[in-house]
């Protein structure tokens, strides 16, 4: 099953350590930090996770 990691830059509630572990931990999982946006990354930059989302499901 293929899985994206996603978080903002600046989200103080998902930390990137948490999300590198995260992606270490799942084989062939991607991973996106999207600048400039806190927790709600597909809120606060829609275009930007939404490109993401897209590329991903190539």
């Amino acid at each position: 099953m293929p899985v994206l990691i996603a978080r903002g830059d600046e989200d103080e509630l998902f930390s990137l350590s948490e999300a590198v572990e995260i992606l270490q931990r799942i084989d062939g999982s991607k991973f996106m930090n999207i600048p400039f946006v806190d927790h709600a990354a597909h809120q606060e930059s829609t275009e930007m996770f939404c490109l993401a989302i897209s590329d991903f499901m190539k």
